[in-house]
């Protein structure tokens, strides 16, 4: 009788001591969150939910480079600090706006091919070479629509750039009823499903 029940038990604590085993190691992950493989992500692919610690694996740039650029005056920020926390801690950080600042950290830290450099020789004198001045390039006035930021409203977006206020919501999906007077990053709260991007994307097409 005794050993009737004895298997089932075994493997009831074998079962729980793998578990406790893989937690303990770092293989089982029970948050629900994808796991992220060192240079594998973009830009667009970071998430609040992630560390800063998992975007610059995922990215390829050094963890201490995404730290200095967030500007965490009181020092709380640290590599598994994930970057929904860093809204609470750094006053204006919007993490759609810091994907612009990613975007040049990934290209400045992108490796670049070195030419070689011809060596000279003494066999003959280098022929002058008279160059002409620069032909001067029309200077482009147009507004970037990296300038729209989740600080600005909607109001402001439209006055910037010199679109109806109307339009602009029209062309960026929003409703016609929404509140032009909050900013674009608590829109997010308010309008299911709603991403900066639209307002940029209606800019681009507007302008």
């Amino acid at each position: 009788m005794k050993l009737r029940w004895l298997i089932p038990i075994t493997w009831i604590l074998v079962i729980f001591a793998t578990i406790g085993v893989t937690q303990a190691a770092g293989w089982w992950s029970a948050s629900g969150r994808e796991e992220v493989v060192s240079g594998t992500l973009t830009v667009d692919d970071v998430k609040g939910w992630m560390t800063i610690q998992q975007a610059a694996d995922g990215l390829g740039i050094p963890v201490g480079v995404i730290i200095e650029a967030i500007g965490d005056p009181t020092g709380t920020v640290q590599p598994s600090t994930a970057f929904k926390e860093v809204e609470a801690v750094v006053p204006d950080f919007s993490l759609d706006d810091f994907r612009e600042v990613l975007r040049v950290l990934l290209a400045s830290s992108a490796p670049t091919s070195a030419s070689p450099t011809p060596t000279p020789t003494a066999s003959a004198p280098a022929p002058s070479v008279t160059t002409s001045p620069p032909t001067p390039q029309p200077t482009h006035t147009s507004t970037s629509t990296n300038s729209v930021t989740g600080q600005q409203t909607l109001r402001q977006v439209a006055a910037d750039n010199r679109i109806d206020l109307a339009t602009l919501i029209a062309e960026a999906g929003l409703p016609a009823d929404v509140n032009p007077d909050v900013a674009l990053r608590t829109l997010r709260d308010t309008v299911p499903g709603f991403e900066m991007q639209q307002v940029r994307d209606a800019v681009d097409r507007l302008s």
